[in-house]
């Protein structure tokens, strides 16, 4: 377990510093590192223990911590700050999935969870301007029909309201996780963006 966490670790820098280290790198690069040199202190906490001598397991463990247990797990903070990078697209996502096989046919599931990635961070701006006109009393219709009555009263416009409804349609289908009986294949049906008409009437998607 040693041997392979400094493997990993040194596989990380290794490549940050390839990559010339970009900052953006460094939260995930930062989490690898501090992830090995823990799990390798509780190793070794772990060998020391299972001694069959109890003076020599306290001798060994000294020698190796004499100051005590100096790492910890990463934090939430840094956690969070990993998650970031991977959920946001950018340089930063495209370096790690670089070289990995992406399809884009259309109704493919792990195409389908790519471009819901890109609409989140798209539709961003969108939804907080939809958070801001229901707090402001703007928006009152229930939460089935409220996308409509946001492009009726010019809050969004139309294709906001589309990629809006097109999202919601990518958020259930990648978050099925009961069924997998068409991952990797194409979907029977794909759903096309909804038309102005059907988006002010407040069609399904």
């Amino acid at each position: 377990d040693i041997l392979g966490e400094l493997y990993l670790a040194s596989a990380v820098l290794k490549r940050f510093d390839d990559d010339g280290a970009p900052p953006a790198d460094r939260p995930l690069v930062q989490r690898s590192c501090e992830l090995s040199l823990y799990r390798i202190q509780q190793s070794l906490r772990r060998l020391s223990a299972n001694l069959p001598s109890r003076v020599l397991a306290g001798l060994v463990r000294i020698a190796i911590f004499p100051t005590g247990l100096p790492y910890s797990a990463p934090d939430d903070r840094l956690d969070h700050a990993a998650a970031q990078v991977l959920l946001k697209p950018g340089r930063a996502r495209e370096r790690l999935t670089g070289g990995i096989f992406m399809p884009t046919t259309p109704g493919l599931r792990q195409a389908e969870l790519d471009e819901a990635l890109q609409l989140v961070a798209r539709t961003a701006p969108t939804e907080q301007s939809l958070r801001a006109a229901r707090d402001a009393g703007v928006l009152t219709e229930p939460r089935d029909t409220q996308l409509a009555e946001a492009v009726r009263k010019g809050v969004i416009t139309v294709e906001q309201g589309a990629l809006l409804r097109r999202l919601e349609h990518l958020r259930r289908r990648v978050t099925a996780v009961e069924s997998f009986v068409d991952y990797g294949a194409a979907a029977s049906c794909v759903e096309s963006p909804p038309t102005e008409t059907a988006l002010i009437a407040g069609g399904a998607s």
